[in-house]
């Protein structure tokens, strides 16, 4: 069988070939709020409209959700760059007034920040989504969906 494959051998008895097949998880519906979280992954990639872009996974830090991973994509148009500046300021990063910067993806793993959840639906199903990421400095305690007091320090250097 090659990848991917179903063989039917019989009404009670199926052969399937799970080779290069992921599993979808489905991402956690949580209150809106917004959480302390930190960057487990930047990759650049290109959008189905064949534009470049940086794909985020945040993970939830602190509190009932601690864990909960959610994706975040800023486009990197003339129009769109904002976001994806107002992304890095959020993760400690600083970024030139002018001039190209390079910027080593790689190394923003780990990098804290805070982030709006909000709800969102996606083929007709509430989902819980990333609306902002801003710096963690910026959460007040009252509205910190935590429990346990969290580092808001940034110690890595780009």
């Amino acid at each position: 069988m090659s990848e991917g494959k179903v063989n039917i051998q019989s009404e009670s008895q199926i052969k399937v070939d799970f080779t290069g097949v992921e599993s979808k998880t489905r991402k956690p519906v949580i209150p809106e709020g917004n959480y302390p979280a930190k960057v487990v992954e930047a990759k650049a990639e290109t959008s189905k409209a064949g534009n470049p872009m940086v794909v985020w996974t945040f993970e939830l830090e602190g509190g009932d959700y601690t864990g909960a991973r959610f994706w975040y994509n800023t486009v990197l148009l003339p129009q769109s760059l904002w976001n994806f500046r107002n992304t890095l300021e959020a993760c400690g990063v600083e970024v030139a007034g002018s001039g190209a910067m390079d910027i080593p993806l790689d190394r923003l793993e780990g990098r804290q920040c805070a982030v709006a959840i909000v709800d969102g639906e996606y083929n007709g199903q509430k989902r819980s989504e990333i609306n902002d990421v801003f710096s963690r400095n910026l959460l007040q305690s009252s509205e910190v969906k935590t429990e346990t007091a969290v580092d808001t320090t940034n110690s890595i250097e780009l």
